[in-house]
């Protein structure tokens, strides 16, 4: 039965902090590779927030990060400046060296709405939750669907 109309309002309007987790996956910045796949098999999340000592968030590695890192180089790679940051990437050990960099983030008080915004604009399936430059959380797609499945009982 799809969610009533009244519903999705609610869902669209339920605060960030209703719905995040507040405890997501963290590593630090020389976590090895191996580790990060040992977290992925381990927890439902396939993704893992990278922060400093002082919970500051700096970056976030998804799965796709840690399989492309992975793979082998091609002899077809071509040669150039792009190249150059892919075969980085591919020789990485470390999640500092595969993490994308100064993540979008929301606040807590963002609406669920505003965080779909953007993530369906940005193709994110995670937003790291910050407040004050700290990490308090995170909203994936699961998240906002168990929220959903939530309203419809």
């Amino acid at each position: 039965m799809p969610l009533s109309p009244a519903s999705l309002k609610r869902l669209m309007e339920l605060k960030v902090k209703d719905v995040m987790n507040p405890r997501p996956p963290t590593c630090k910045p020389e976590t090895h590779v191996s580790e990060l796949l040992k977290k992925f098999r381990t927890r439902k999340e396939d993704y893992v927030l990278v922060v400093n000592q002082n919970k500051k968030l700096l970056g976030i590695v998804t799965e796709s990060d840690v399989l492309y890192a992975l793979k082998r180089p091609s002899r077809h790679m071509f040669i150039g400046a792009w190249a150059a940051r892919e075969m980085i990437k591919i020789t990485a050990s470390r999640a500092e060296e595969i993490m994308s960099k100064h993540p979008l983030t929301v606040h807590p008080e963002n609406t669920v709405r505003e965080a779909l915004d953007i993530m369906s604009t940005h193709k994110f399936r995670h937003l790291p939750v910050t407040k004050e430059d700290k990490i308090v959380g995170a909203i994936s797609i699961r998240d906002i669907i168990e929220s959903m499945l939530k309203l419809k009982e």
